[in-house]
């Protein structure tokens, strides 16, 4: 009786373990990983951080999207065109400007008033001494008419104070960080970069090895993610526009074995062998086959920003090779786990997938065509996809 009460209970136990690992743990995370990875499969698009309890006030709300699909896909939200505005005034570059206001508030978009949308900027407690330093006008922070309806005065006053912070110290780069840690600690950086012979001692590969690991760590976790952004916001479409985008990035059934997973990027329909052009200029971190993906190229733009093309015909670059914007890194074929000519496109932000609509150019037509036929193109008008196609 005691054997087969034991029986049961190891039965019972591996049951549970099998259960954990397949239904959505860490365990079950790092278990289909490891899996992958020795099958030769590409991982898993959900990242690990996803199978732990993590509240959405912690999570990095400047990757979420706030507009949907019954928005035109050519405009450019109100907050957005509100920083581009003040960004002209403040001498600070658009792309710039965008990513230091999204990554500054934390993606918190607010109401003045007037109830225009603005990215809800705080100054940090170090910007008082900082502004005086340089000599800008001080900001009330206890006021409330600025906490409260004067949410364009303060976004002025802080790209005001990230011009006058680059000006001083000579980068886009050193700039960021005082923003992040003081002026004071980034111009004895600065200096001693200079003093020791860097190259380019505005530059975070110039000045961090000057800061304390603290410091560092601070300045960095500002630093590269608006330069990721930036980055981003500047990108190229890697196909002509007159190409559809005929599924969008988010969870859908897979068009071949129909189960639920995340689109992690866009389809593009276009016929077989159309140029795919590079998105921005980087480094090619990997250029060939696997069995989902096809024919593929990953291309690394720096501070963590990666853009991916998926189901290539051919390819035109090798993995190691510095590629430059605009430039033919693949053909548009239908290798891998694809049911149609089409390029899958992917936007990484530090490892985790990022809807690239985000970042499309604020003057492109692009549209939305999920029947996969949109325009005809203009040449080879009878390969576009059809209604099943385009799909990853």
């Amino acid at each position: 009786m005691i054997v087969r009460a034991k029986k049961a209970m190891d039965a019972l136990a591996i049951t549970v373990a099998l259960v954990a690992v397949w239904t959505g743990t860490p365990v079950g995370g790092l278990a289909e990983r490891a899996v992958r990875k020795a099958a030769g499969l590409p991982p898993p698009h959900k990242p690990l951080i996803a199978y732990f309890d993590v509240t959405p006030d912690r999570m990095m709300t400047w990757v979420v999207d706030p507009r949907d699909l019954e928005r035109p896909i050519t405009s450019v939200s109100e907050e957005d065109e509100t920083v581009v505005r003040i960004a002209t005034k403040s001498r600070v570059e658009p792309a710039l400007a965008r990513a230091f206001a999204v990554v500054s508030s934390g993606g918190r978009v607010a109401l003045d008033e007037s109830r225009v949308p603005w990215y809800d900027v705080r100054p940090l407690p170090h910007h008082v001494d900082d502004r005086a330093l340089l000599g800008l006008p001080s900001m009330d922070q206890g006021s409330a008419a600025v906490l409260d309806h004067g949410l364009s005065a303060r976004l002025a006053g802080s790209l005001d104070l990230l011009s006058a912070y680059e000006i001083r110290l000579g980068g886009e780069d050193a700039a960021l960080a005082a923003w992040a840690i003081g002026l004071p600690l980034m111009e004895r950086a600065v200096d001693r970069a200079r003093q020791l012979g860097e190259k380019e001692p505005a530059k975070m590969e110039g000045f961090e090895s000057f800061l304390t690991r603290r410091d560092k760590d601070r300045a960095l976790a500002f630093l590269r993610p608006v330069q990721a952004l930036r980055i981003a916001y500047e990108m190229r479409w890697p196909l002509e526009e007159s190409f559809p985008i005929t599924s969008p990035f988010g969870m859908r059934p897979h068009p071949i074995h129909g189960r639920p997973r995340l689109h992690a990027g866009i389809d593009l329909g276009a016929p077989e062998g159309t140029p795919i052009q590079a998105a921005s200029g980087g480094i090619v971190e990997h250029a060939g086959k696997s069995a989902a993906s096809g024919l593929n190229v990953r291309i690394n733009h720096g501070h963590g920003l990666a853009t991916a093309y998926l189901h290539a015909s051919r390819l035109e670059v090798r993995a190691g090779q510095e590629v430059f914007p605009g430039q033919t890194i693949a053909r548009v074929g239908s290798t891998g786990m694809s049911t149609g000519p089409h390029l899958h496109f992917g936007v990484y932000v530090s490892g985790q997938p990022v809807d690239p609509l985000i970042f499309r150019p604020p003057e492109a037509d692009i549209h939305f065509d999920p029947s996969g036929r949109g325009p005809p193109p203009r040449a080879n008008p009878g390969a576009y996809p059809s209604r099943s196609g385009t799909k990853r």
